[in-house]
């Protein structure tokens, strides 16, 4: 075992009939106990040429050992995979940054320096990373769930997302059907029929928005669910999530409840149906007379509530008239 108190590189040299070969591992001491990044050194032997003249560009990291990266990328007015060290000489045509960025696990380190060409082209603008991933896309709905609304057409709006390299154009399919939970039906959509299309994504275009519209109507239905599906990408792939689902809510009234059949007596029909039934002179008003079970009669007003009870004016076949109870009378004729 080999206590270190500072980063070292150890060399392992095997030697066979005069052949030789070697590897090197360096072990890394910081405040942290993580890899650094790594620290780029380039440099070109002037900084203004004529035009294809000679530019020789040399480049190290970490010294001599690159012991942090283990690979360059050249951008600006040079490109390509380089070496962690190294030197490359080529004609004078770019001005501009000349960049180099080395990436290593314990991330990456650039450097750049400026030429001049007179009578060149200028340089493209230096990369500040590595190449862009594979464009993909994704879909998410804005809201989950949304009011069917009673007329005309509600909006459901979806994000489709670009993500990686947006240089050029591309494409993707989206188709609507009902979802696996409640099904939303093609008579649900403006038009009466499941929604599809292309989406188009121009250059340097990252996300668009799919406008899905629902029939409102006044139906009460309960509520109901659909799924946007993306497929068939042009110059893109396809991201999780693929698709995304949004249930239309049902704000529809349910219908009233049938009135119920009435239970009064006709007018014309009734009887008392107590033992006996004081006869007033006005809903809960003063006695004028008594009927007894079985007296018949028709009703005339009423009902009218007084002291929480319902009563009826009722002219009888005989005796006196007035108002009775509602409690107290039935149909004459069962």
């Amino acid at each position: 075992m080999v206590v270190i108190s500072e980063t070292t590189q150890f060399d392992l040299i095997c030697t066979q009939s005069g052949q030789d070969d070697w590897i090197a591992r360096t072990v890394f001491v910081t405040p942290t106990g993580a890899v650094p990044k790594p620290v780029v050194s380039l440099t070109s032997d002037k900084s203004s040429y004529a035009l294809n003249e000679p530019v020789t560009l040399t480049w190290v990291v970490d010294g001599v050992r690159a012991s942090t990266a283990g690979e360059c990328r050249a951008s600006g007015g040079w490109s390509g995979i380089k070496t962690v060290i190294g030197k490359e000489t080529f004609p004078a045509k770019f001005g501009g940054d000349y960049q180099l960025l080395c990436t290593g696990p314990g991330g990456s380190g650039v450097q750049k320096v400026a030429i001049t060409v007179s009578g060149g082209s200028p340089a493209s603008p230096p990369s500040g990373g590595p190449a862009p991933s594979a464009p993909s896309v994704s879909i998410r709905a804005a809201a989950g769930a949304v009011n069917e609304g009673n007329s005309g057409s509600t909006p459901f709006n979806f994000t489709v997302t670009r993500t990686g390299s947006a240089t050029a154009a591309g494409s993707v399919r989206y188709a609507v059907s009902g979802s696996t939970r409640v099904f939303a039906s093609a008579s649900d959509f403006t038009g009466g029929a499941f929604p599809s299309g292309v989406l188009n994504f121009a250059a340097n275009e990252t996300s668009k928005t799919l406008t899905i519209n629902v029939s409102g109507d006044n139906v009460d239905e309960g509520d109901e669910a659909f799924v946007v599906q993306l497929s068939l990408p042009s110059g893109l792939s396809i991201a999780a999530p693929a698709n995304a689902s949004a249930e239309i809510i049902n704000d529809d009234a349910p219908p009233p409840a049938p009135t119920p059949p009435s239970t009064k007596p006709v007018a014309g029909t009734i009887k008392i149906t107590a033992a006996a039934e004081h006869v007033r002179a006005n809903p809960g008003g003063s006695r004028i007379g008594v009927q007894w079970k079985g007296a018949t009669g028709s009703i005339v007003k009423g009902p009218v509530k007084q002291d929480a009870i319902n009563w009826l004016q009722v002219n009888f076949d005989s005796g006196p008239d007035g108002w009775v109870r509602e409690q107290a009378i039935g149909p004459a004729q069962p």
